[in-house]
């Protein structure tokens, strides 16, 4: 706009002008009283002295975006420029005759209603055959009505007029006790007064979000349903604070702080108590970490928007509401989830269109909570329903937009912010060019004129928000702080009418009740009976309750589909959650272990060729639980296994120690512990073989699987617990116990239909042979002997590891039947080692902490076709 309105200004610029006419040979300008200066000189330039037709179309009385650069100054040129080129419309087609005669009384009354005088007001007429149609009980009533707040002995009263803090905090209560009690009333509307008063014919006109947001607490504390319309960003309401507080715990779930700071937010509902009891329980705490673990591997490798669907829908206990129900429930509930769906769809919308991870993510979130007023309608918050209820609008929202019923709560409001202090921003009398004045000598009278262009503006609010309505409006007037130098006092109360505000205030401040209720009638009188001026009483309010309403019989919704209960993706996990062995959050991860401690009070050490009896193993004292289970994780993940040099170890452990909360003190002790693990034999009928023996070209970490089940159609027969055990009693070899195959015919999932999913911790490829291999950091006891014989196996039974492993070993089968020419199960696979690496050490050897087995041929393929997916699995590394 101001290289196209210097270019026009330029010599020889009637080229460019006469260029853009013949590409545009007739202009229209609606709104022209929302435009600036420079915009119009374009237009001028343009059109001005030519035959195009040329049309400016606007109201100078509803100009009210000057903080968007609106400029009514360009509007009073446009009109001065016209001269006798200028149409009025004199018929309002909009509201009912006594509302129109109630507004024409109001800004009438006086010679400059809207301080400049080039802004006339021209009473305006009703369409053709209306009358008015707002009754009560069948008797018609005034369209407008004042209600009148006192200063009664019981409302605190500084410097003479009712404070502030006590009108918010007891005005928007009483104005939601008017409209229910508006609502329970016998109100009909329309010509015919056919039509009912409902929620949804109501507006809530406001000058702020802050006051929109009182009025919606007030409205739900009397059940009345209200919806916010605003054009305030999303991302500055209080639930993208919260979001950023839960994202950054996400993407960093080992800052015990963030995570802290997560749990305080309202989305999660958990009171400062419960948060200071899971830091002291170490279990619990861990497993809140777990759970931001889970989410930080679900948005690695399914997304954001699936991460944000396993927040939302968490049951932090079995029996409690998931997190979004919790949030529905609260004050404001549909406002709240509306604006969590609203930036889970912005942000998925950048991380779709920017490509961004998890930091790139959190920096434009960062940068959307930080940005300016100038809100993209994208960001404007959206509607948190679409059910009839009461609109709560600002008046600049409200602009062209038409209710039933308004009520206007704040006209009192009338702070002036532009003439207290520099800078002063006005317009020049003598050109009305637009003027900065940064601390002149002539401030003062600056800071005046910026004054009286802002009480003009308000003027100019106040008179949109007034013929918003249709057929009835409510507005609330009294002596409150501020309301000295409100529109409605210069329309009221001032004899001459002065447009100083200073002068304003000093007049109307010193009135008393008396005399504002008599200003208040002598408007009704002037009015003809179309305003009507009542005291606003404190009354009981009584909540809304909608017409038929009852307690009628009520019945369940019927299910119109077949479901199919069997068909869902599992896993391991999935499998044994019910079994009171894990906790079904660790489904949302990988399947590593949350264990802390394990119950082995029915198992013995076995007899064994090394002496262990007494011997401390080298993580006696190491943290337990999830959070070391996953530090031990990640290091073996990362670690070369052939590696030793020292520092290039120490720098791995350290990193790891500092992203899980670990002590920097305990690298040594760690470090330590996963070198031994490295250098310990894990068979003796394979004396070379150790994890430092594998290099890293030679294994797959974390390799994940996937294979339908049943072929996933309603032909197969589900995969069911009982299925499982018959083929462990028939092919089971001696490393399964007979008691844990009955256990696992006990186990309670649902029969399987779907794909069965999982992440093996270690393929490695060693002198041909393929081995599988899971770390436990399972805390069996303090000693070697804890970690040998019965012990183990108890452990392995314990948590269903020898189910764990046989669906690792079928799925391994099936990786390398495809991957592997020539693949022979008996040639190339070469066993299963579960490392309980607590108990392991170079000197015990594999005696001490390492459970082996190699599943019969028959058992692998049996439980293969028992899962019908061979050929058809996909596993991705």
């Amino acid at each position: 706009i101001q290289n196209l309105d210097r270019a026009l200004q330029r010599p020889g610029a009637e080229l460019l002008a006469c260029k853009i006419r013949e590409r545009y040979t007739a202009a229209l300008i609606d709104e022209f009283q929302d435009t600036d200066l420079a915009q119009y000189r374009i237009f001028r330039r343009i059109y001005q002295g030519s035959r195009a037709p040329f049309f400016l179309i606007g109201d100078p009385k509803q100009s009210i975006y000057a903080f968007r650069g609106a400029d009514i100054f360009a509007y009073l040129a446009a009109v001065k420029d016209a001269r006798d080129r200028s149409f009025t419309l004199a018929v309002n087609w909009r509201s009912d005759p006594g509302l129109i005669q109630a507004v024409n009384t109001l800004f009438g009354r006086i010679a400059d209603p809207f301080l400049y005088r080039q802004i006339r007001f021209a009473p305006v007429k009703p369409r053709p055959g209306a009358g008015d149609s707002f009754a009560v009980k069948g008797k018609t009533v005034a369209p407008f009505k004042i209600l009148f707040i006192g200063r009664a002995p019981d409302i605190p009263v500084s410097k003479g007029l009712i404070t502030r803090g006590w009108i918010m905090d007891h005005l928007p209560d009483r104005v939601a006790a008017d409209i229910a009690k508006l609502l329970a009333e016998d109100i009909a509307v329309g010509e015919g007064r056919e039509a009912a008063i409902g929620p949804g014919d109501i507006a809530v006109l406001v000058r702020t979000n802050h006051q929109a947001g009182l009025m919606q607490q007030a409205l739900d504390r009397l059940s009345v349903p209200c919806v916010l319309t605003s054009r305030e960003s999303v991302f500055r309401a209080r639930e993208a604070m919260e979001l950023y507080h839960i994202l950054e715990a996400v993407a960093d779930p080992a800052g015990d702080n963030r995570v802290g700071a997560a749990l305080c937010t309202d989305i999660f509902g958990i009171t400062g108590n419960e948060i200071h009891g899971f830091r002291e329980n170490e279990h619990e705490w861990e497993n809140w970490v777990m759970r931001f673990r889970s989410w930080h591997a679900t948005w690695r490798s399914h997304g954001f928007i699936q991460m944000m669907q396993d927040v939302f829908f968490l049951r932090p206990e079995p029996e409690s509401p998931t997190v979004i129900a919790g949030m529905l429930a609260l004050p404001g509930g549909e406002r709240r989830v509306a604006n969590l769906d609203h930036l889970v769809e912005l942000l998925h919308g950048a991380v779709v269109e920017q490509h961004l991870g998890m930091p790139g993510l959190l920096r434009w979130f960062e940068m959307q909570m930080a940005a300016s007023d100038q809100v993209p309608d994208s960001f404007e918050m959206r509607l948190e329903s679409d059910a009839a209820a009461v609109q709560l609008v600002t008046i600049h929202k409200s602009k062209g937009l038409e209710y039933k019923v308004v009520y206007v709560p704040f006209i009192w409001d009338g702070r002036l912010y532009n003439n207290s202090k520099a800078p002063a921003r006005f317009h020049d009398p003598a050109d009305s060019r637009p003027v900065l004045d940064l601390g002149s000598s002539q401030i003062r009278k600056h800071l005046a004129l910026a004054g009286r262009e802002e009480m003009a503006e308000n003027l100019r609010l106040l008179y949109v928000a007034l013929t918003r309505a249709r057929h009835h409006c409510r507005v609330f007037w009294g002596a409150v702080r501020d309301f000295e130098t409100s529109p409605m006092a210069y329309l009221l109360h001032h004899p001459d009418h002065t447009a100083d505000p200073e002068a304003l205030a000093g007049h109307v401040r010193d009135l008393g009740d008396d005399e504002i209720l008599a200003d208040l009638k002598s408007l009704a009188a002037e009015a003809g009976g179309c305003i009507q001026v009542e005291a606003l009483m404190p009354d009981t309010p009584e909540p809304y309750l909608p017409a038929g309403a009852g307690c009628g019989r009520l019945e369940c919704r019927r299910n119109s589909r077949r479901l199919h209960p069997g068909w869902y993706t599992a896993s391991f996990s999935k499998l044994v959650a019910d079994s009171g062995d894990l906790t079904p959050d660790e489904d949302k991860g990988r399947d590593h272990d949350p264990y802390g401690e394990a119950d082995l009070s029915a198992a013995e050490p076995s007899a064994d060729p090394v002496e262990l009896t007494g011997q401390t193993v080298p993580l006696a004292e190491f943290s337990r639980g999830a959070r070391a289970g996953n530090f031990f994780h990640e290091v073996y993940e990362d670690l070369d296994f052939t590696c030793r040099d020292l520092q290039t170890i120490k720098k791995l452990v350290a990193q790891k120690l500092e992203k899980y909360g670990f002590a920097p003190t305990e690298w040594k002790i760690a470090a330590s512990a996963v070198m031994q693990t490295v250098d310990t034999r894990l068979d003796h009928g394979l004396p070379g073989l150790k994890l430092g023996s594998v290099p890293y070209g030679h294994r797959f970490n974390e390799l994940e699987f996937i294979f339908p089940v049943a072929n996933g159609t309603s032909e197969k027969e589900p995969v069911s617990a009982r299925h499982l055990a018959d083929l462990f009693s028939e092919y089971g070899g001696p490393a399964v116990p007979d008691e844990y195959i009955k256990k696992i015919g006990q186990l309670d999932f649902e029969p399987l239909k779907g794909f069965l999913k999982g992440f093996v911790d270690l393929i490695f490829e060693y002198h041909g042979k393929w081995y599988l291999v899971d770390y436990k950091s399972n805390f069996l006891g303090k000693c070697f002997s804890d970690y040998t014989g019965d012990r183990l196996t108890h452990a392995m039974a314990g948590h269903h590891y020898f189910l764990q492993y046989h669906i690792y070993t079928t799925a391994l089968h099936r990786f390398l039947s495809w991957r592997l020419p020539g693949y022979d199960y008996e040639i190339h696979f070469g066993g299963v080692y579960y490392l309980f690496i607590r108990g392991m050490s170079p000197e015990t050897g594999p005696d001490c902490g390492i459970f082996r087995d190699r599943p019969s041929p028959e058992l692998i393929q049996a439980l293969s076709t028992l899962f019908e997916g061979a050929g058809q699995n996909r596993i991705e590394s």
